[in-house]
């Protein structure tokens, strides 16, 4: 998905419930990302 202009993708581990961001092949962690929805 798209946040803020910036590319952003969501995976998770179906056995242990574990979630991550990635952006641009990195991981980014999760209040990056809120703050990419707030000002996005």
């Amino acid at each position: 998905m798209a946040l803020g202009g910036r590319d952003v993708t969501f995976s998770t581990c179906h056995l242990c419930e574990a979630k991550w961001w990635f952006s641009d092949g990195r991981l980014v962690p999760l209040s990056s990302v809120l703050d990419l929805v707030v000002g996005g």
